[in-house]
């Protein structure tokens, strides 16, 4: 059996490139302009759990700690690749609320907090705490005027994980009192601790956050 020519990474770019603007418009013109209207709650400026693909209801489940991070990032990083919706207003409000609710008494972010704000459960998840790093790290790149406050909120919620759940070896716990298994992903997401010209960390051999420049 004999098989044609292998194609060049060249050759199959004019597809990706093609496929590249048709899903950059579909981002832009129709998922953007449905989550930033169904799927933020009018009153909070929270993003919901999830829509209907029926008719675009929002769901009126309860939220999770690592969903609201994701959320607000897709939303900036939406705003950085040209994106002319409101991004700005969204996550910041969006990351405000998720501020105010979702920290618990140790510092760190609670797992499930209900619509109207009140935390269901204040269960530690290594996952909450990683993308919460990761959008604070792309708010404070994406708004200068705020950037203070961001690395301010991102340093304390460092610190208390550090405190409660740094592993003796490398990485972090899973829970206090430690468990197994431990998970790669969540210590690997976001644990580098970064500004403009990189600035030194409190510990230099502790975990540091990125934040890629907008520039």
């Amino acid at each position: 059996m004999k098989c044609g020519p292998a194609m060049t990474d060249t050759q199959y770019m004019p597809d990706l490139h093609v496929a590249a603007a048709r899903l950059t418009r579909w981002l832009f013109d129709e998922a953007l302009p449905v989550w930033t209207r169904a799927g933020v709650n009018p009153g909070t400026g929270a993003f919901v759990e999830a829509i209907a693909l029926e008719d675009g209801t929002p769901s009126s489940a309860s939220h999770r700690g690592f969903v609201q991070p994701r959320q607000i990032y897709s939303v900036i990083e939406a705003g950085r690749l040209g994106w002319t919706g409101d991004w700005r207003a969204i996550s910041t409000r969006a990351l405000d609320w998720y501020l105010a609710h979702f920290l618990r008494d140790d510092g760190t972010i609670a797992h499930l907090v209900s619509a109207d704000g009140a935390i269901e459960s204040s269960r530690f998840d290594l996952y909450d705490q990683a993308f919460s790093m990761f959008a604070l790290a792309s708010a404070a790149d994406a708004f200068p005027e705020r950037r203070g406050r961001y690395e301010a909120a991102a340093e304390d919620l460092l610190k208390a994980v550090e405190r409660g759940y740094r592993h003796p070896h490398a990485g972090f716990q899973e829970s206090n009192p430690p468990s197994v298994p431990l998970r790669a992903n969540p210590t690997c997401i976001c644990w580098r601790r970064h500004s403009p010209g990189t600035r030194p960390a409190a510990d230099p051999g502790g975990p540091r956050l990125p934040m890629r420049s907008w520039n």
